[in-house]
Order: structure tokens, then sequence, then C-alpha cells
């Protein structure tokens, strides 16, 4: 956390626009992706945020989001900044919000995300969504994509060819300041 938020480019904008967290089943990503989520929604100062937890089906997408509603619930702090209601948090200062989001409930408007949280990204069976969400981005100042996954099997989704870019990152293989993967 401290790698992606704590790294600035000499414009004063977050160095990385991408981490992927690889990690094994239990090891708390969920739960760290929806701190990270109510970051963006409360402190990076973007003005109408959209923060999305995404996943291939809106109850695995909603388990991110149920993180950090649970966070709010718990936090005196946070239940005063932050509005809940079904699938929204809400954050007035800003006009800013968190929702879950799948392939199967896109919704009618395309999304601008300020941050994607991509959870269990081994199961996409294409690219459109993660396409989708990347090229909303395109307005934001520095968005932030983060993969989170447990290591997949099916080496026929795309995923494996993502993964398979993070690795030859972390061997040296090939270079992109703007990517931290763990």
């Amino acid at each position: 956390v401290g790698s992606i938020f704590g790294w600035k480019m000499s414009d004063g904008w977050r160095r990385y626009r991408d981490a992927y967290i690889e990690c094994g089943k239990g090891a708390g990503k969920t739960p760290l992706a929806a701190g990270i989520g109510l970051y963006g929604l409360t402190m990076d100062g973007e003005q109408a945020a959209e923060i999305y937890s995404v996943a291939t089906g809106i109850e695995q997408a909603r388990i991110c989001w149920l993180d950090a509603d649970r966070m709010v619930e718990a936090s005196p702090e946070l239940s005063q900044l932050i509005h809940r209601s079904k699938d929204n948090l809400a954050y007035a200062g800003t006009y800013s919000w968190f929702r879950p989001l799948s392939k199967e409930k896109r919704g009618k408007s395309g999304p601008r995300p300020h941050f994607v949280i991509f959870d269990e990204e081994h199961e996409q069976k294409d690219n459109q969504l993660r396409d989708n969400l990347r090229s909303g981005m395109a307005a934001r100042r520095q968005p932030l994509f983060i993969s989170i996954s447990t290591a997949g099997t099916d080496k026929t989704k795309p995923y494996f060819k993502h993964l398979e870019k993070c690795k030859n990152l972390l061997s040296g293989v090939s270079k992109n300041d703007r990517h931290l993967v763990v």
C-alpha cells in the first residue's frame, strides 16, 4: 500500500496506475483492497470519483464491497463521512461513490472509474469488462486499476497473458514504471 500511494512522479501524481496483487486464499487481499477503495473514495481528492469492486458475477463483486461497507459501519469516523445504502457507499465531500459491478450488471451508462478493484481476475472469460473499465479511466488524473487474484488454473483465459506480463516485469524481461506487481 505504501508503494502504491507513496511513490509520486515529478508532477506530484501517483506513480503506479496498475497494481497486481496475488496471494493465497484467505491471506486478506480482499479486505486490503476494500480499504484501498475507501481511501480512493474519501482521501484521494478526486471529484466525482467512481470506485468499483468488479468480478465475474455481482455476488463475487459484492464481497469486496461488503468488506468496505463493514469497515464504514465499524468506524465512527467513516460513518460520519460516508452514506451507506444498498450497493452504494457515497461520499458527499467529492460527490463520489463505491459500488460493486460485474459484466452481468454493468448498467446502461459507461463507467468512468477512478479506482477499479478487479477481484478474482483469473475467472474472467474475456477482456471486455476490463477493457471497458480501462477506457473509462482515460479522463482521470491518477486512476488506479488493482487486480487481486489467487492463482488460477485455466490457461486459456486472458488472465494468463496478464500474469505473464507481470512475471516479465518482476524478472526484468520487460519494464513498466507505472505497474506494481506484488
